[in-house]
């Protein structure tokens, strides 16, 4: 089941950072997931199995834009459509927000994430120089399309 999460108490925030480090070795701290999320910068999807987090989706909102911060799902639970199944309810957000456009950084040695953006319609705009620790990024975006 996924749930979006648009405010929190400091323990769902510890359970948001322990996710984030157990996933990729650094998080942003609790009370900074606290705050964000509950002034309505940070907006996180969550993906539940057994009242536990195993994947999780997080934006932060800039503007008329919205930054995807991170993308996870926990190790024994990969290969399941729960990426994409995030991807496709913050994309449905997305659509029926007044946000224009999505930006993500994914790590350049990362192909299967960046095969998964681009059949979301993300596409590559640049790189980023070492942008994570002794590695580089790609710069993807996508932009709401306007009929008439």
């Amino acid at each position: 089941m996924i749930k979006q999460v648009t405010s929190c108490d400091y323990n769902f925030a510890i359970k948001l950072s322990n996710l984030e480090n157990a996933l990729f070795k650094n998080s942003w701290p609790p009370m900074m997931i606290y705050q964000k999320v509950n002034d309505g910068t940070f907006v996180y999807w969550i993906f539940l199995y057994e009242e536990k987090i195993i994947g999780y989706l997080a934006v932060h909102s800039l503007g008329d834009s919205i930054e995807i911060l991170g993308i996870g799902v926990v190790k024994e639970h990969r290969r399941k459509k729960i990426a994409s199944r995030l991807i496709e309810n913050f994309l449905s957000y997305f659509e029926n927000s007044d946000f224009r456009s999505i930006t993500l950084e994914v790590r350049k040695s990362n192909s299967a994430a960046q095969k998964l953006y681009r059949q979301f319609g993300f596409t590559k705009v640049g790189e980023r120089e070492n942008y994570y620790k002794n590695e580089d990024a790609e710069l993807y975006t996508k932009e709401k399309l306007y009929v008439g």
